[in-house]
């Protein structure tokens, strides 16, 4: 069930949030007014930017991932933080039509309070910097994860 359906099941008293979930939405209701037109993009912020795993795959990085996913990267030594743009950045433009400003200040909002991320600067990757990456988490953290 998408987590809209559930925050509306919840103010009919019929289904109930766990504190998490609620926690989750009134972050993203703080940088997204909650309302019928922006339910989708709520939906979105929630399935691809909450609840990500953060694996360091060197020691100038902290990268997230969603399932086998990369989402983001976070320079530990900078404040670059550089987003998967094919499933990230490009939704945000071309699905929901934010611009370029909009983005950035979506994304330091969120990054701010999830992942207590101060300063950041964003950027993206291409598709094929995003596939080579994907392709070390599941040669290296996957195949270990799976030995254990």
């Amino acid at each position: 069930m998408n987590i809209i359906r559930k925050y509306k099941l919840s103010l009919l008293k019929y289904d109930i949030l766990t504190e998490k979930e609620l926690s989750d939405l009134n972050i993203i209701f703080k940088e997204v007014k909650y309302s019928k037109e922006n339910e989708e993009v709520i939906n979105f912020i929630y399935n691809n930017l909450f609840n990500l795993k953060q694996v360091k795959l060197s020691k100038y990085s902290i990268f997230y991932f969603k399932d086998d996913k990369f989402i983001f990267e976070h320079s530990v030594n900078s404040h670059w933080i550089c987003f998967n743009y094919e499933l990230i950045w490009l939704v945000f433009e071309d699905k929901f039509n934010y611009n370029y400003q909009e983005i950035i200040q979506l994304i330091k909002g969120i990054m701010k309070q999830v992942y207590k991320l101060e300063k950041i600067i964003p950027a993206n990757y291409t598709i094929k910097e995003c596939y080579v990456i994907e392709q070390i988490y599941k040669e290296t953290y996957l195949t270990l994860n799976n030995l254990v």
